[in-house]
Order: C-alpha cells, then structure tokens, then sequence
C-alpha cells in the first residue's frame, strides 16, 4: 500500500513498506511487517508501527504511538500523547502537550524533547531493570546535551535534559501511574482510550466527589484491587492504596496514607504527615510540614521536603532525601541504602537500629569509610548505608545515635549508667541523668557528664570536659584541656599539658600536673593539689571559705614542710608566688598572712576525706580502704567479687580487680591490670602498660606507650590510642582499634569489628564473620575464618580473605588483594592495585591501572570492569601462553580459557589481544 489516503478509522497495512494517511477523526492504524510511514493526522489516533523501521506521526490530538519491533521515529504533534519505545533503536519526539514516552525492552533510544515543564512525564516497564525511582538515579548520568540512562540491554538518552528535571513526580515505573486512557478501549473499537480503570481489578481515579475537593474535611479513603489514583481533601486524611501500584496524593492537611502492595506513590503536601509505602518499590514526598515517611519493603524512593522530617530505611535498597530543616535519617537492617543530602549545619542526624550491628558511636567509626563522594558505612553484614556527600569529619556523637540513644524525648530521663567511648577523631560525648563514664579517646573531645556522678577522661588532644551536676571526676588526660566540674564536690585533674580547671559550686578537689595550669575553685572549701612541674595559676584561693593547698611531697615540688613553703613563697605585685623545684605557683590575690598550717599542707600528711574512709561509693578515685591510692614504689592490690575502683598513680603497679565490675587505672609508670571475672573498665595511661580483661565484657584503654592488651572471654572493647600496641580480642564479639603507631591486632574467635587506625598496622580478624579496617597507613589485614569484610583505607595495603566467602575493598592507595578460598569479592578501590582470584571470585580493580593474577584454582572467576588501555591480566601462573588460549564472545562479555580454566571479562566486546596479557 503505497500513498494510500484512507477516509476510514480503521486500517491494516501489507508486508511491504507502507505509507498510510488517517483521517481527521480518531484513527488506529497498524502498519504490520515493513518500513512503514503512518500519519494519523488530527484526532486521537492509534498507531502500531509494526516489525520494520517505521515512522510514525501522531498529528493534533492525544494520540497513542508504538513503534514496535524495529529502529523507529515517533513524533507525537500537538496533544498529550503516550508514546513507546520498544525494541530496537527508537528516537521519540513528544511535540506540544504534556507527553508520556513508555521505555520498554532494549535497544539504544532517544527522547528529543522531554519537558518537565509541560508536563511530560517518563513511563519505565519491568523489563529495563528499572523498578523504582533510586534504580534510576543510579542509573542516570549526566552527559553532554543531557542524560543517559543504563537500561538492561540498553541506553536511554534524554537530549537537552538535566538530571535535576527528572523527580520522582515525572519517572514511573512499570504503570505506578495508572493513566486515564490506558488499558480500557471504548466501545467504539478505535482505541482512543477514554476509560479511567485499568479493565481488570478496577482503579478509582480521585476518591473525592467534585464538590469535596475545595472543603477541609477530614476523609477516609480506600482504594481497590487495581492501580487506584486517590485524591485527598486539605484536612486531615486517611489514605490506604490497597493493593496494586497507587498514587495517593494528601493535599494540605496531617495526613496519613499508607500505599498497601505495589509500587506506590505517596505525596503527603503540605502539613505533618505519615507515609508508608508498604510493600513494594514505592515513592515517598512528605511535602512541606515535619513529616515521617518509612517505605518499609521494597526498593525505596523517600523525599521528606521541607521540615524536620523523619525518614526510615527498611528492608530493600532505599534513597533518603531529606530536604530543608532538621532531618532523622533511621537507618535499619537489610539492603543498601543511600541518604543524599545529610546536612550538619541543618541538625540532621542518623539514628541506627540495633539489627544494623551498631550499637555505639565506636561502632559507627570503625564501619565508616570514605569513598569517592561521600561515606560508606558497613551494617554488620546486614547491608550498606552510603552518605553521599558527607566527609567523616561531619559525624560525632551529638548527631548519630543508636536504638533510640538520641530521643530527645526520653534522653533527659534516663537514669541509667553510660558507658561511652569515643575514637581517634574530635569526639562530642554525651552522658545521661545516670552514672557515667565517658572516655573521649584520641582527638579535641567535648565530653558532657550531666546529672549523676560521672567519670569523664578526655585522652589525647585538647579536650573540653564538663561534669554537670553532683559528684563528678574528670582527668584531661594529655593535651591543652579545659575542665569544668559544675554544682557538686568534683575531682579535676588536668594531666599532661596547659590545662584550665573550675571546680564549680561545691567542695572541689583541683589538681596541677604536669604543664602550665589555671585553677579556680569557686564556691565551697576547695583544695589545691599541687604535683608536677609547671608554672601554675591559682585565681581564687579564699581562706574565708575554707580552701587549702597540697604539695607533692615526692619531689616533685621541692616542697615537703610548712617551712619549706615559707621560705619559698614571697609577695608580688598584690599576689604571693611560690618558687616549685621545677616551676611556680601564683595565688592571685593572696597575701602571705593567708597561709597556715591549717591552710597549707604536704601529701597525705593531711588525709583528704575521700581517701581511705572506707565507703563503698563507686567513684573514679575511690577505691577499698587505704588502698585506692598506690604509692611510688612498686604495687599490688588484689580485689575482691565486689566493684573495686583503683588508681595506681606513679609506680609500676599490679592491679587485679577479681569478681564484679571493676575499674582499674594504672595511672604512671608500666602497669599490670588484670580485670578477672565481671564487666570491666581499665586504663592503662602513660607507660608500657599489660591489660587483661579475663571474664566479661570488659573495656581495655591503653592511653599513652605501646600496651598488650587482651579482651579475654566474652564481647570486648579495646582502643590502644599512643604507642605500638598488641592487641588479642580472645572469645566473643569484639571491637577493637590500635590508634596511632604500628600496632598489631587480633580479634580472635568470635565476629568481631577491628581496626588499624593511624600506622602501618598488622590486623587479623581471626574466627568468625569479621568486620576490619585498615584506615591510614599501610596496613596488612586478614581475614582468617568464616564470612570477613575487609577494608584497606588509605594507604598501600595488603588483604588477605583467608578462608570462606570474604568481600575485600583496597580504598585508596596501591593495594594487594588475596581473596584466599571461597566465593570473594574483591574490588581495589583507587590507585594500582594488584588482584588474585580464586574460584567463582568476583573482581573489581577500580580507578587506575589494575593487575589482575589468576592461578590454576581461578575458575569461572569474573572480572567486572576490565580497561585493556589500563589494566593487565597476569597468567603468569598457569604456564601457558596466548596462542594457547582461546576466547568465546558471549551476552555476558568475552570468555577466556586456559586449559580447565573459565575468565569471564564481563562487559568486554573488544577483540583479545597479546598485550592485555604477562605470561
């Protein structure tokens, strides 16, 4: 049929190549098999192009345009018009109106004129991998001229598109959006389609009579079996999909919709809502207003707009957009999820659930990694949280919580004791209304004690500490400190370094180690240690009050008598300085008529009340009678089965804690802590220090000079902080981290999470499903048994998987991965890394020039992203050469072979050459 102008609505063309002109009114029109061209002129027209290169133009009207089989051009004209892109190569022009182009099976298409503006919205089936809107985003690109997407078996480019006007509103998936003239042909066969249900289970299109769409009614609306479009009122309303993929739509109001089964499309508007999607792959928009939106199973799209808006990825791989305001990203178990925009300066925070496998801010840190773009966090195995955009640095503990650890509404309340610990970054700590004990660890810490009678340590670094209220011991540990006991009789100890102490309200006990301290004691009868060299500062001394100073008699200060103090102390300028062994002390505003006997005294010639009276408190400093305190000289204290706390203070102490839950601090020199049975807590501080957890969950800390440190029985928490420390996690589920310098860590039986820290670090995870981090330096990790995800870092690291079924991932740097037995995945990261597979291994190299090693075990072994003008394939190993191999182009990519040996390069069309190979 050739020039053909037809006065009918109805007409099939021949196996030839076609040329067929509709009329004016509404048209359907197949061009069957051939290069065909169909015009369907003005009116709702109905064009199948058949097998064959067709072209096929809609004209005026809503027209309906599928090009079928065959490289195809659709122009739909005027009008809102639905146009497909099916097999084959096929170009789509919408023209005027507000388009739908439908993507289907493969093939390389082009959308021409995409127009978020006029409405033009993007229809994806099941059979382009695209389910949901975060599969698009991952698969979308920014390109010149516009955007490409990857499809299965294909490409889609949007000319003239940038990624910014594609939302979720525009890109649906596989009929989420059921359209009005889909599906249901009206009865005069000509399949313009004027029906608003989908022919089968149904499909109410807006649940809200005309005359209720302006008022504020609060409604309830259920949808039915089939793809329902649900339209609420501006008041307050409730909306179930049911099953099949909905669109629900809540208008103003606090609204709450629930989409049911299939992929769903909740948009709550503006006001408070709750949006569940339910099951299936399902697109979330909160809207304006503080929302919560949770996508629950599925692959997940969640948008909370403007507000403080909660968002909740569950089961499936979910997006997270948080929007304007102060967001909650609650982050559970199973799938990778990506948050898109996590904002610091906003308050956003994350919130983990505790089948994440993270329990505490320690366990955040030693599962968060920088990758290109943003932070990768580990789930314990139960999937992957990626943080696009976010730097390490934007996390503390003031903004990730865990299993409701960060309600606002319930954290003022708890009274129960605390035990935090931070890592080797700037830390901010937070305790509750109970007893806590709070160790800041490595880098500038803020440490917060609040009510109850808290132990704070702020390790390494210049740290912040603030006790709050009652009775709170707080130790700066090294670094430029600032100390701040707050209402209550609180112990301050500077340490090492230019320390500020204020002792707040209530009888204080201040101590001046070593560096240049300030010290004020405020209100109450406060008492001034005086111990190691500097030149320190008194601003408050008031006899009135009842404050006293006490020497050192060690000699340390040069100090041992009331005499000596006389003789060394002299007025200056409205002040009385007192010249030390090895520095001065400055008592502003002091006369020397203020210094007594009584107000003046030396060591423990004058037993302070909190030594030795025999109490049972459990405080940082006090410990059993007479015993808490240990002098100079070599010691032992041996515990009890009750809770003993101990400090050593300046000898080589042996300090062993027994039954229940003991603290034990070294303090000086080297020390050996030995917990025994219960769950303890031992410092080890300056020196070359031996701890030993024994029984329990217990928390080794080795502070400064390279320790031993072993967890024992049950879940440990180990940090070696200063020095080249060894590590041994025993038993149990264990977290472990060296710190700075070379340290060696072995977590032992059991799945633990250890890491490396600063260094060039030797780390092995032992038994069991281990989670290990190399981070800087270049480190040697192995997983030894079971299922290990292994991390390198930065550096140049080797891994090793061991045996079993490990993940591997190089990070930046030139790193050596060894998958060992087992189903592995190894993936080098940045940098030139170096590979070895085994069989049914999976392998990545990444960025940079890659060497990928197979032996004569690396059957059916993948590599994933082979660059022939980069990378090199060593067969070295199998004493073969390259005539001797053969290869096989399959869907997959290009299979080499090697005796018994299968290589897939996936991906790989190229024909092989010589030069990708060393033999």
């Amino acid at each position: 049929m050739d020039g053909t102008f037809l006065k009918s609505a109805q007409e099939t063309g021949t196996a030839g190549n076609d040329t067929i002109t509709g009329t004016d009114g509404s048209d359907d029109i197949d061009g069957g098999a051939g290069n065909d061209r169909l015009d369907g002129l003005a009116g709702a027209d109905d064009l199948d192009g058949g097998t064959g290169n067709d072209t096929l133009l809609g004209g005026a009207g809503d027209d309906d345009l599928d090009g079928d089989e065959g490289n195809d051009v659709l122009d739909g004209g005027a009008g809102d018009d639905d146009l497909e892109a099916d097999e084959g190569n096929d170009t789509l022009t919408g023209g005027a109106g507000a388009d739908t182009f439908e993507i289907s099976e493969g093939g390389n298409h082009v959308v021409t004129d995409f127009t978020a503006d006029q409405g033009d919205r993007l229809e994806f089936d099941s059979d382009t991998g695209l389910e949901s809107f975060a599969d698009f985003q991952a698969a979308a690109t920014a390109v010149d001229g516009g955007v490409e997407v990857a499809l299965d078996g294909g490409t889609l480019t949007l000319q003239g598109v940038a990624l910014s006007d594609l939302t979720a509103d525009n890109v649906l998936f596989d009929d989420s959006d059921d359209d009005d003239d889909d599906d249901d042909d009206d009865d005069n066969g000509n399949g313009n389609g004027s029906g608003n249900g989908d022919g089968d289970g149904g499909s109410d299109n807006d649940a809200d009579d005309d005359d209720e769409d302006d008022d504020d009614d609060e409604d309830e609306i259920t949808g039915t079996a089939g793809n329902d479009t649900l339209t609420g009122t501006d008041g307050g309303d409730e909306i179930y999909g049911s099953s099949g993929n909905d669109r629900l739509d809540g208008l103003a109001g606090a609204d709450e919709l629930d989409g049911g089964t299939g992929d769903d499309t909740l948009l709550g508007g503006d006001g408070d809502d709750e949006l569940d999607g339910d099951e299936g792959n399902d697109v979330l928009d909160g809207g304006a207003g503080d929302d919560e939106l949770d996508g629950d199973e599925g692959n997940d799209a969640l948008d909370g707009g403007a507000g403080d808006d909660e968002l909740e990825a569950e089961y499936g791989d979910d997006t997270l957009t948080g929007g304007a305001g102060a967001d909650t990203f609650e982050i559970g178990e199973g799938g990778t999820h990506v948050v898109t925009d996590f904002t610091t300066d906003q308050g956003d925070r994350l919130e983990f659930d505790d089948d994440t496998g993270l329990d505490s801010f320690a366990d955040f840190q030693a599962a968060a990694t920088a990758v290109d773009g943003g932070v990768e966090v580990n789930l314990s195995g139960n999937g992957t949280l990626i943080l696009q955009g976010a730097s390490l640095d934007d996390f503390t503990a003031n903004n990730v919580f865990f299993d409701d650890s960060g309600d606002d509404d319930d954290s003022d309340d708890n009274d129960e004791p605390n035990t935090s610990t931070g890592g080797s970054t700037d830390d901010s700590l937070a305790g509750t209304n109970g007893d806590d004990n709070i160790f800041g660890g490595g880098g500038n810490d803020t440490l917060t004690g609040g009510a109850g009678d808290d132990d704070l340590y702020g390790g390494t670094g210049n740290d912040l500490l603030e006790g709050g209220l009652h009775e709170d011991d707080l130790d700066g540990g090294s670094g430029n400190d600032t100390l701040r006991g707050g209402d209550g009789d609180d112990d301050l100890d500077g340490d090492e370094g230019d320390d500020v102490l204020d002792g707040g309200a209530g009888d204080d006990d201040l101590e001046a180690d070593e560096g240049n301290d300030t010290l004020t004691g405020g209100a109450g009868a406060d008492t001034f240690e005086i111990e190691g060299g500097g030149n320190h500062v008194i601003t408050d001394f008031t006899v009135s009050q009842g404050d006293r100073l006490e020497f050192d008699d060690d000699g340390d200060t040069g100090l041992d008598s009331f005499a000596d103090f006389q003789a060394a102390a002299s007025a200056v300028d409205g002040n009385v300085q007192v010249t030390l062994a090895n520095g001065t002390l400055i008592l502003q505003g002091t006369s020397l008529a203020d210094f007594t006997e009584n107000t003046v005294i030396f060591d423990d010639d004058d037993d302070d009340d909190d030594d030795g009276d025999g109490n049972d408190d459990d405080d940082f400093f006090d410990g059993l009678p007479e015993q808490n305190n240990l002098g100079f000289d070599p010691e032992r204290f041996e515990g009890n089965d009750d809770r003993d706390n101990v400090r050593g203070l300046n000898g080589n102490d042996t300090l062993i804690g027994n039954g229940g839950d003991d603290l034990l601090d070294g303090n000086q020199m080297d020390d050996e802590l030995y917990g025994g049975d219960g769950d303890d807590l031992l410092f080890g501080r300056p020196g070359d220090d031996l701890l030993d957890g024994g029984a329990g969950d217990d928390e080794l800390i080795g502070g400064l000079g390279s320790d031993t440190m072993d967890g024992g029985a049950n879940d440990d928490t180990m940090f070696g902080f200063r020095g080249a420390d060894t590590m041994s996690g025993g038993t149990g589920n264990d977290t472990m981290s060296g710190n700075q310098e070379d340290d060696l860590v072995d977590g032992g039986d059991g799945d633990d999470r250890v890491g490396g820290g600063a260094g060039d670090d030797v780390v092995r995870g032992g038994d069991g499903d281990d989670f290990i981090t190399g981070f800087t330096g270049n480190d040697t990790l192995y997983g030894g048994d079971d299922d290990d995800t292994i991390q390198g870092g930065t550096g140049d690291d080797s891994l090793n998987g061991g045996r079993d079924d490990d993940i591997l991932r190089g990070g930046a740097g030139n790193d050596t991965l060894v998958g060992g037995t087992g189903d592995d995945s190894l993936n080098g990261g940045s940098g030139n890394d170096r590979l070895t597979a085994d069989e049914d291994d999976t392998l990545q190299g990444g960025a940079g020039n890659d060497t990928f090693v197979f032996t004569a075990t690396a059957d059916d072994a993948v590599v994933t992203d082979f660059d022939a003008d980069d990378d090199v394939l060593d067969f070295s190993a199998l004493s073969t050469d390259f005539a001797s191999l053969s290869f096989t182009q399959t869907s997959d990519g290009l299979l080499v072979t090697s005796d018994d040996i299968d290589i897939l390069l996936q991906g790989v069309t190229a024909q092989a050459s010589a030069d990708w190979f060393t033999f």
